[in-house]
């Protein structure tokens, strides 16, 4: 797994400190139930099944613990298992011009499914960009950032659907950032920040401008 950097527009969340709920859990067969299920303990077969599903990856406990110390801190609500993504954004799904750095082992440019969904998401630099020049002229709002052609209210990668300089240049079957990587990357440093051609994050491990996932771990789009 190599880290890297790149910005995403999403939701942060903020855990507070924990009781007894800091991973591994303590692996006792005691403590768990006839089909090996958690009750307090690791789960014996995949973690990622079983009463909690996938909720492991996103709250900071165990959705099945029975851990008495658990469900009795006001650190874990009382043993809700709460302080997730699922949960939070039922209140909140953060604001689009906030931006999230993310330090994993790279974006998967190459699965199309990924891409369809997180394209609007990655946070494009401007100041290593041309600007977009879609075919029928770019049409931002009024007052807004004249980068923004389709009007959403974000320059983003939809910004160059219809450019025609702006091709699936990593043939994943969709344009993404990568495509802007390749396409652009002069080997100047244009918005003068120290980090070359940092079109859509950095790659901090190999030092260069394309935060690639290249050992396929999968982390960073999760």
């Amino acid at each position: 797994m190599r880290p890297y950097r790149t910005i995403f527009a999403l939701a942060t969340l903020c855990f507070a400190g924990a009781a007894r709920a800091d991973f591994p859990y303590p692996a006792n067969p005691n403590l768990c139930d006839s089909s090996g299920m958690p009750l307090g303990c690791v789960p014996l077969a995949n973690e990622m099944s079983g009463c909690n599903g996938d909720m492991w990856k996103n709250a900071s406990t165990n959705a099945c613990t029975s851990d008495p110390l658990v469900n009795a801190s006001a650190n874990e609500l009382n043993g809700v298992s709460g302080m997730s993504i699922e949960i939070a954004w039922r209140l909140e799904t953060g604001r689009p011009d906030v931006l999230i750095a993310v330090h994993d082992s790279g974006i998967l440019w190459n699965d199309a499914g990924d891409m369809s969904q997180l394209r609007r998401k990655l946070h494009l630099n401007a100041g290593e960009l041309p600007a977009p020049n879609p075919v029928g002229g770019c049409h931002p709002p009024v007052g807004g950032d004249p980068r923004d052609c389709n009007g959403d209210g974000v320059f983003n990668m939809p910004d160059y659907d219809g450019d025609p300089a702006v091709t699936d240049v990593n043939n994943n079957g969709v344009t993404d950032p990568e495509d802007l990587i390749l396409l652009f990357s002069n080997g100047v440093d244009d918005d003068g920040n120290g980090y070359v051609d940092d079109i859509c994050g950095y790659d901090f491990f190999e030092f260069d401008n394309d935060p690639f996932d290249e050992v396929q771990y999968g982390h960073g789009m999760g």
